[in-house]
């Protein structure tokens, strides 16, 4: 029966109770079961069924309005969170309720991710380092990688790990804060890398000191015993490392070195190797003194397989590649170790 036909009996339904007529006489006068006449007459096919549970203190105004500010939040960058939506827009209800709303939107809450960002002029430069590194016939074999690193006692914040599900994966927190020590190292392409121990602040003046008595010294030694004619020094764009005294030292050394585009750390090696050394350095027990990091960090070190960095010198020339392919973006994550 239409909704229509079912308004157009309920009214009839209706008139006839006004008469002070029975459901039994209604029933055989209409030709409908006396259930039906019961049911319409108390039930009317237009009005909206009301939904169970509690009234809902968000209607949709209150939602788009959050969303709207969310939104808003999010194109000055900033951490979005619920007192931060709640000093916006004065909202009825508690946090749960507008956490709920959120979800509703598809907002979930979760941990923010470093991203490098690239301006026009970045891309570009990283574009003209693709070329001039093919044109030039630059080979990669012949570089030496480096960087810094600061290693703690407990570990990255972010670790991951497989777990069942419904359990929490913990480890041991301190309640004071724990000790780091900071790492310079670099890598050949034979296999061979370096790493030292910086105790104290770095400056140009402490930096020309490990070049003159730890990595010279050290890719000299290695260039005499695999007839390495030649090295190139690849370094970032930190302050000690494109300062006038240490660029006047490498000048007189007579060391070559590339001029590398800014906030490029995926074409830099080293940080693969980083990330080898993380992975075999806090994977066991807690540690508790700098002296058991500084070795657990060279016994990972001792771990890392000659033909895993060949491998990623052999990806070099993939890299540009890539870049030129991206206009100059970041590269793909395939080229990066995620998990080991």
């Amino acid at each position: 029966m239409a909704i229509s036909e079912r308004c157009r009996l309920r009214k009839k339904i209706i008139k006839m109770r006004t008469e002070k007529k029975s459901f039994r006489k209604i029933s055989k006068s209409l030709k409908v079961p006396t259930s039906t006449v019961r049911y319409l007459l108390l039930h009317d096919p237009y009005r909206k069924k009301r939904k169970p549970g509690r009234k809902q203190l968000l209607n949709k105004t209150y939602c788009r309005r959050i969303d709207t500010v969310v939104k808003q939040i999010k194109r000055k960058s900033q951490r979005i969170s619920v007192p931060k939506i709640r000093q916006k827009i004065q909202i009825p209800g508690s946090d749960k309720t507008v956490r709920a709303s959120l979800h509703k939107y598809g907002y979930h809450y979760g941990q923010v991710k470093s991203r490098i960002y690239l301006m026009p002029h970045h891309r570009q430069k990283r574009i003209e380092f693709a070329y001039f590194f093919y044109k030039n016939r630059i080979n990669v074999d012949h570089i030496v990688f480096t960087d810094e690193k600061t290693f703690t006692l407990d570990g990255p914040p972010n670790t991951r790990t497989w777990h069942r599900r419904g359990e929490t994966p913990t480890k041991e927190a301190r309640v004071k804060g724990a000790g780091s020590i900071n790492v310079l190292g670099f890598v050949m392409s034979c296999g061979v890398v370096g790493l030292f121990w910086k105790v104290g602040n770095l400056n140009s003046v402490e930096y020309i000191k490990y070049l003159d008595n730890y990595l010279l010294r050290s890719v000299t030694y290695v260039m005499e015993h695999t007839n390495m004619p030649t090295f190139v020094l690849q370094q970032d764009n930190a302050g000690f490392h494109t300062s006038y005294l240490t660029m006047e030292f490498l000048k007189d050394r007579g060391v070559m070195t590339l001029d590398w585009p800014a906030k490029s750390p995926d074409l830099n090696i080293m940080e693969n190797i980083w990330k080898m050394l993380s992975d075999i350095v806090y994977d066991g027990p807690q540690i508790n003194t700098k002296e058991e990091l500084w070795g657990r960090i060279l016994y990972a070190a001792d771990r890392i397989n000659i033909d895993t960095i060949r491998s990623l010198y052999s990806t070099f020339g993939d890299r540009l590649d890539n870049i030129i392919w991206n206009a100059g973006g970041i590269i793909s994550h395939s080229y990066i170790q995620n998990e080991t």
